[in-house]
Protein backbone atom coordinates (compact mmCIF):
# COMPACT_ATOMS: atom_id res chain seq x y z
CA UNK A 1 0.00 0.00 0.00
CA UNK A 2 1.35 3.43 -0.97
CA UNK A 3 1.66 5.77 2.01
CA UNK A 4 1.13 9.46 1.39
CA UNK A 5 1.64 12.70 3.28
CA UNK A 6 -1.68 14.36 4.08
CA UNK A 7 -1.22 18.12 3.74
CA UNK A 8 -3.27 20.68 5.60
CA UNK A 9 -5.45 23.07 3.63
CA UNK A 10 -3.21 25.35 1.56
CA UNK A 11 -3.11 27.21 -1.79
CA UNK A 12 -1.24 24.36 -3.46
CA UNK A 13 -3.87 21.82 -2.44
CA UNK A 14 -6.65 24.19 -3.56
CA UNK A 15 -4.98 24.53 -6.97
CA UNK A 16 -4.71 20.75 -7.33
CA UNK A 17 -8.41 20.46 -6.49
CA UNK A 18 -9.12 22.87 -9.34
CA UNK A 19 -6.95 20.83 -11.70
CA UNK A 20 -8.74 17.60 -10.76
CA UNK A 21 -12.16 19.27 -11.09
CA UNK A 22 -11.06 20.38 -14.55
CA UNK A 23 -9.17 17.62 -16.33
CA UNK A 24 -8.96 15.02 -13.61
CA UNK A 25 -10.99 12.08 -12.43
CA UNK A 26 -11.18 9.84 -9.39
CA UNK A 27 -11.70 6.24 -10.41
CA UNK A 28 -12.90 3.62 -7.91
CA UNK A 29 -13.98 0.22 -9.18
CA UNK A 30 -14.32 -3.07 -7.33
CA UNK A 31 -13.63 -6.06 -9.56
CA UNK A 32 -13.62 -8.64 -6.78
CA UNK A 33 -13.27 -8.90 -3.01
CA UNK A 34 -9.49 -8.68 -3.32
CA UNK A 35 -9.23 -6.47 -6.41
CA UNK A 36 -10.35 -2.84 -6.22
CA UNK A 37 -8.84 -0.11 -8.40
CA UNK A 38 -8.35 3.29 -6.77
CA UNK A 39 -6.82 5.77 -9.19
CA UNK A 40 -6.51 9.49 -9.79
CA UNK A 41 -5.99 10.54 -13.41
CA UNK A 42 -5.26 13.95 -14.85
CA UNK A 43 -5.38 14.12 -18.64
CA UNK A 44 -4.18 16.63 -21.20
CA UNK A 45 -3.26 17.04 -24.85
CA UNK A 46 0.04 15.33 -25.54
CA UNK A 47 1.54 18.47 -27.11
CA UNK A 48 -0.36 21.47 -25.75
CA UNK A 49 -0.45 20.32 -22.12
CA UNK A 50 2.74 18.25 -21.90
CA UNK A 51 4.88 20.95 -20.30
CA UNK A 52 2.14 21.86 -17.82
CA UNK A 53 1.52 18.28 -16.73
CA UNK A 54 5.16 17.22 -16.51
CA UNK A 55 6.72 20.40 -15.13
CA UNK A 56 3.94 21.77 -12.95
CA UNK A 57 1.23 19.23 -12.09
CA UNK A 58 3.50 16.24 -11.49
CA UNK A 59 5.87 18.14 -9.14
CA UNK A 60 2.85 19.69 -7.40
CA UNK A 61 1.50 16.22 -6.56
CA UNK A 62 4.93 15.00 -5.44
CA UNK A 63 5.46 18.02 -3.17
CA UNK A 64 2.00 17.73 -1.60
CA UNK A 65 1.84 13.98 -1.01
CA UNK A 66 5.47 12.80 -1.27
CA UNK A 67 4.61 10.27 -3.98
CA UNK A 68 5.78 9.88 -7.58
CA UNK A 69 2.96 9.85 -10.16
CA UNK A 70 3.18 7.72 -13.29
CA UNK A 71 3.10 9.27 -16.76
CA UNK A 72 1.22 7.46 -19.52
CA UNK A 73 0.82 8.31 -23.21
CA UNK A 74 -2.31 7.32 -25.13
CA UNK A 75 -2.22 6.82 -28.92
CA UNK A 76 -0.03 9.86 -29.49
CA UNK A 77 -2.91 12.17 -28.57
CA UNK A 78 -3.23 12.31 -24.79
CA UNK A 79 -0.93 12.35 -21.79
CA UNK A 80 -2.02 11.14 -18.37
CA UNK A 81 -0.69 11.70 -14.87
CA UNK A 82 -1.81 8.65 -12.86
CA UNK A 83 -1.61 7.76 -9.17
CA UNK A 84 -2.79 4.38 -7.88
CA UNK A 85 -3.46 4.96 -4.20
CA UNK A 86 -6.48 4.09 -2.07
CA UNK A 87 -5.17 6.39 0.64
CA UNK A 88 -4.99 9.35 -1.74
CA UNK A 89 -8.44 8.64 -3.18
CA UNK A 90 -9.91 8.54 0.35
CA UNK A 91 -8.11 11.78 1.26
CA UNK A 92 -9.43 13.62 -1.82
CA UNK A 93 -12.98 12.41 -1.16
CA UNK A 94 -12.64 13.55 2.45
CA UNK A 95 -11.72 17.10 1.38
CA UNK A 96 -14.72 17.41 -0.92
CA UNK A 97 -14.07 15.69 -4.26
CA UNK A 98 -16.19 12.87 -5.66
CA UNK A 99 -15.37 9.75 -7.67
CA UNK A 100 -17.08 9.06 -10.98
CA UNK A 101 -18.65 11.35 -13.57
CA UNK A 102 -18.32 15.02 -12.62
CA UNK A 103 -21.31 16.12 -14.68
CA UNK A 104 -23.68 13.45 -13.39
CA UNK A 105 -22.49 14.11 -9.83
CA UNK A 106 -22.74 17.90 -10.41
CA UNK A 107 -19.57 18.54 -8.45
CA UNK A 108 -18.65 21.96 -7.18
CA UNK A 109 -15.79 23.72 -5.42
CA UNK A 110 -15.43 22.44 -1.82
CA UNK A 111 -16.61 24.84 0.90
CA UNK A 112 -13.17 25.13 2.56
CA UNK A 113 -11.87 26.68 -0.65
CA UNK A 114 -14.81 29.04 -1.16
CA UNK A 115 -14.37 30.38 2.39
CA UNK A 116 -10.81 31.60 1.72
CA UNK A 117 -9.96 34.10 -1.03
CA UNK A 118 -6.40 32.87 -1.53
CA UNK A 119 -7.64 29.30 -1.90
CA UNK A 120 -10.39 30.46 -4.26
CA UNK A 121 -7.86 32.18 -6.54
CA UNK A 122 -5.64 29.08 -6.58
CA UNK A 123 -8.55 26.75 -7.33
CA UNK A 124 -9.85 28.98 -10.12
CA UNK A 125 -6.34 29.08 -11.59
CA UNK A 126 -6.32 25.26 -11.68
CA UNK A 127 -9.73 25.25 -13.35
CA UNK A 128 -8.75 27.90 -15.90
CA UNK A 129 -5.49 26.10 -16.69
CA UNK A 130 -7.46 22.96 -17.58
CA UNK A 131 -10.91 24.03 -18.83
CA UNK A 132 -10.37 27.72 -19.53
CA UNK A 133 -9.24 29.52 -22.67
CA UNK A 134 -7.83 32.91 -23.67
CA UNK A 135 -8.15 34.26 -27.21
CA UNK A 136 -8.52 37.33 -29.38
CA UNK A 137 -12.02 38.25 -30.51
CA UNK A 138 -12.95 38.81 -34.15
CA UNK A 139 -10.58 40.72 -36.41
CA UNK A 140 -12.64 43.92 -36.28
CA UNK A 141 -11.95 43.95 -32.50
CA UNK A 142 -8.22 43.39 -32.91
CA UNK A 143 -6.37 43.39 -29.61
CA UNK A 144 -9.53 42.69 -27.58
CA UNK A 145 -8.87 39.61 -25.51
CA UNK A 146 -11.42 37.39 -23.82
CA UNK A 147 -11.01 34.74 -21.15
CA UNK A 148 -13.68 32.06 -20.96
CA UNK A 149 -14.39 29.09 -18.74
CA UNK A 150 -16.58 26.16 -19.75
CA UNK A 151 -18.14 23.38 -17.68
CA UNK A 152 -21.13 21.08 -18.07
CA UNK A 153 -21.47 20.92 -14.29
CA UNK A 154 -23.89 23.71 -13.36
CA UNK A 155 -22.69 23.66 -9.75
CA UNK A 156 -19.07 24.06 -10.78
CA UNK A 157 -19.83 26.76 -13.33
CA UNK A 158 -21.87 28.69 -10.74
CA UNK A 159 -19.12 28.28 -8.14
CA UNK A 160 -16.46 29.65 -10.50
CA UNK A 161 -18.63 32.59 -11.50
CA UNK A 162 -19.59 33.38 -7.90
CA UNK A 163 -15.97 32.99 -6.82
CA UNK A 164 -14.83 35.51 -9.42
CA UNK A 165 -17.61 37.91 -8.43
CA UNK A 166 -16.63 37.59 -4.76
CA UNK A 167 -13.06 38.45 -5.75
CA UNK A 168 -14.30 41.64 -7.39
CA UNK A 169 -14.26 40.61 -11.04
CA UNK A 170 -16.86 41.65 -13.60
CA UNK A 171 -18.03 38.39 -15.19
CA UNK A 172 -20.66 37.64 -17.80
CA UNK A 173 -23.81 35.71 -17.08
CA UNK A 174 -23.72 32.02 -17.95
CA UNK A 175 -24.27 31.32 -21.66
CA UNK A 176 -24.01 27.89 -23.33
CA UNK A 177 -22.18 26.42 -20.32
CA UNK A 178 -19.62 29.24 -20.39
CA UNK A 179 -18.74 32.41 -18.55
CA UNK A 180 -16.57 35.22 -19.92
CA UNK A 181 -14.20 37.95 -18.75
CA UNK A 182 -13.90 40.58 -21.48
CA UNK A 183 -13.18 44.10 -20.23
CA UNK A 184 -9.54 45.13 -20.62
CA UNK A 185 -9.04 46.10 -17.01
CA UNK A 186 -10.62 42.82 -15.91
CA UNK A 187 -8.22 40.82 -18.10
CA UNK A 188 -5.31 42.71 -16.55
CA UNK A 189 -6.75 42.16 -13.07
CA UNK A 190 -7.07 38.43 -13.77
CA UNK A 191 -3.47 38.20 -15.00
CA UNK A 192 -2.22 40.14 -11.97
CA UNK A 193 -4.25 38.35 -9.29
CA UNK A 194 -4.83 34.81 -10.62
CA UNK A 195 -2.94 34.25 -13.89
CA UNK A 196 -2.16 30.86 -15.47
CA UNK A 197 0.36 28.15 -14.69
CA UNK A 198 -0.36 26.37 -17.96
CA UNK A 199 2.21 27.79 -20.35
CA UNK A 200 -0.03 27.36 -23.42
CA UNK A 201 -2.32 30.12 -22.09
CA UNK A 202 0.62 32.43 -21.36
CA UNK A 203 2.04 31.88 -24.84
CA UNK A 204 -1.34 32.59 -26.43
CA UNK A 205 -1.72 35.81 -24.45
CA UNK A 206 1.82 36.96 -25.28
CA UNK A 207 1.31 36.26 -28.98
CA UNK A 208 -1.92 38.29 -29.04
CA UNK A 209 -0.34 41.12 -27.05
CA UNK A 210 2.69 41.25 -29.38
CA UNK A 211 0.50 41.33 -32.48
CA UNK A 212 -1.33 44.29 -30.91
CA UNK A 213 1.83 46.35 -30.32
CA UNK A 214 2.53 44.58 -27.03
CA UNK A 215 -0.41 46.09 -25.19
CA UNK A 216 -4.00 45.17 -24.42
Amino acid sequence: MITIDKPKYCKELAELVGIILGDGSIFVKKYSIKNTVNQIRICGHIQNDRDYLLNFVKPLITNLFKIEPKVKLFKNSAIYICIDSKELVEFLIRIGLKPGNKVLNQVGIPSWIKENKSYTKACIRGLMDTDGSIYELKTHWKGLIQISYKSYSKNLLDDVRNGLLDLGFIVSKTSSNRIYITRKKEIIKFLNEINFNNIKHRIRYNNIALSSSGQL
